[in-house]
């Protein structure tokens, strides 16, 4: 009993490091609100919140804004503005370069989109803690939405293939602001999504067949690994 309790003791102490990451185009007044929204998250003294934002092609005040935040402590921030390419969708490369700034020494990356915003100031600590009760090693966290969440916190743990079967695929991993991944699967998701683009193309415009090669590419590299399907209200849209 003793013994059991150190190790317990051991794993809520361990230091853990957590990233949000953001993809950013063009939206710098809900992207203000999403930050203020993670600095505002109260964890306990061996957490640290990191956030990892890409920019790569806004026209707005993003760019001077971001470098702003370049200045400031656990932020990791891919901010060079380009132009889009012919045959290259701008979504992929955002993607591409939000991995790039992704500290390599995060456990968790909570994957959110700019125009969302964390429900309340515990969401990290509430996700964190689910983490560390489960007795299986984990891959993947589905972090409910308010809107969709019944609030009566019930929590699934099983493989990510068995909770789409459970849940429905696109509601454990269409929607980005809900998923949470390990540090090395996260990375190996923005490199798949590379490859698989997905896309359909021609002179003028480039538009992509699917919304969801994210999801796709989730399920391919990780369909019989844990995880945990948390229905709760955790994030939640901006806007209506």
């Amino acid at each position: 009993m003793i013994k059991k309790y150190v190790f317990m003791l051991k794993l809520v102490m361990k230091k853990i490091k957590f990233v949000i990451a953001i993809l950013t185009y063009n939206r710098i007044n809900h992207l203000k609100k999403l930050i203020d929204s993670v600095l505002k998250q109260k964890v306990q003294a061996n957490i640290s919140i990191d956030i990892s934002i890409s920019n790569t092609y806004s026209t707005d005040d993003t760019n001077s804004y971001l470098e702003g935040l370049k200045k400031k402590e656990r932020f990791h921030i891919y901010n060079i503005k380009d132009e889009v390419k012919e045959n290259v969708l701008p979504y992929l490369v955002n993607c591409r370069n939000l991995a790039s700034v992704i500290p390599k020494d995060a456990d968790w990356v909570w994957w959110i989109g700019d125009d969302d915003i964390l429900e309340n100031e515990y969401s990290v600590q509430t996700v964190l803690d689910n983490i560390l009760k489960s007795s299986d090693e984990l891959t993947f966290v589905h972090a409910c939405s308010s809107r969709k969440s019944s609030i009566k916190k019930r929590i699934s743990k099983d493989s990510i293939i068995n909770l789409c079967l459970k849940f429905g695929y696109h509601e454990v991993l269409g929607w980005i602001s809900s998923i949470i991944l390990k540090q090395n699967e996260i990375i190996k998701i923005f490199n798949k999504m590379n490859v698989n683009t997905n896309y359909q193309s021609n002179m003028s415009s480039q538009k992509k067949a699917s919304a969801f090669n994210h999801s796709a590419a989730i399920l391919e590299e990780n369909h019989d690994k844990m995880g945990l399907f948390l229905d709760m209200p955790l994030v939640k849209e901006q806007e209506s």
